[in-house]
């Protein structure tokens, strides 16, 4: 017996509000999990066990499953068959490595961006660059403007394959980067300077957002491409006096301080 339209229609309806709840208790852990990477609850190499993580995070094993598949697709998480999912683990090498891979992509980004750029997209960015500028709750609160940022550069490229490569690249680079201002290292030795502070005076820096969000709006894809690899080269690779590299510089002590 075939089911009336109107069956139909409210099993539709339901199918469709739980696939919009698993998708959002799966987002829910995918953050949570995301941010204990970033401030080193998670320690690289730590084994992810999904029982263990279901009972901690509250959730079915089928969203944690889906959030760890979304960190691995960000190279946060590896996977070892037949073992399991580990935190992923970042030499200085690697990020060295990584460096101008990102800076290439990310200025293809910015091209394809300003070429497909409307002016609700081109107000979208100026907001969240704006908001940077401002004392975030807390380093999770910062990290998440910053990673909305770039990817609303990347979706503006229309280019789905770009983005996720770019998604890939960049995942080790936050990691890192919120791994070393939350080290034991900093908090001994640069207690006087806080996190926000770092984040913020980064910021004022020629090498943080607003120039890339000032060149993209104006529709200077040559700025634009020069900026977005300022902004990215400034935390690795600048001189040591510049203030904008103190997250690079953390990062090598960090590693070193640890044994990483």
């Amino acid at each position: 017996m075939k089911a009336s339209p109107k069956a139909r229609k409210v099993s539709s309806s339901r199918s469709s509000t739980g696939g919009r709840l698993k998708d959002y208790l799966a987002l829910r852990v995918y953050r949570q999990l995301r941010e204990q990477i970033y401030t080193g609850a998670c320690r690289a190499g730590e084994h992810l066990k999904e029982e263990l993580l279901v009972k901690s995070l509250g959730a079915s094993r089928t969203v944690v499953r889906q959030a760890l598949t979304q960190l691995s697709a960000e190279g946060l998480v590896r996977d070892e068959p037949k073992i399991g999912k580990f935190v992923a683990a970042f030499t200085e090498e690697t990020i060295a490595k990584l460096v101008p891979i990102r800076i290439a992509l990310e200025q293809l980004a910015v091209r394809e961006a300003i070429s497909n750029m409307t002016d609700a997209d081109a107000k979208e960015l100026r907001a969240i660059a704006e908001q940077l500028r401002q004392p975030q709750p807390s380093l999770a609160d910062q990290d998440a403007l910053d990673v909305s940022l770039h990817r609303k550069i990347w979706s503006m490229t229309g280019n789905d394959e770009l983005e996720k490569i770019l998604l890939r690249v960049a995942g080790p680079f936050h990691m890192v980067s919120n791994a070393t201002l939350s080290s034991p290292y900093y908090r001994r030795n640069a207690a006087a300077i806080s996190v926000q502070q770092v984040l913020l005076e980064r910021e004022k820096h020629a090498a943080g957002h607003q120039p890339i969000v000032d060149a993209i709006c104006l529709r200077d894809q040559e700025k634009a491409a020069k900026a977005i690899a300022a902004h990215i080269s400034a935390n690795y690779q600048a001189p040591d006096e510049d203030f904008s590299k103190s997250v690079g510089n953390f990062l090598k002590r960090y590693l070193h301080d640890t044994g990483a």
